[in-house]
């Protein structure tokens, strides 16, 4: 969802480990589809000013993330 206060653009993604969250991000940046989009979207600058990215753990230790 977008914020309209800032206009920060947020989502939420869910992985199983954090090393499948890691492969999953390394699988995404490597796509040369996405590099070649990436970089014509780009031609006249970044999209983007700043990029965070935010771990949540679930409340309960162990739960289950079916």
């Amino acid at each position: 969802f977008r914020d309209p206060g800032d206009g920060r653009l947020i989502y939420i993604s869910r992985f199983e480990t954090i090393e499948a969250q890691k492969a999953a991000w390394a699988s995404f940046a490597a796509d040369q589809e996405w590099k070649a989009i990436k970089a014509r979207s780009e031609a006249s600058g970044p999209l983007i000013q700043k990029q965070t990215a935010a771990l949540l753990d679930p409340l309960v230790p162990g739960l289950a993330l079916s």
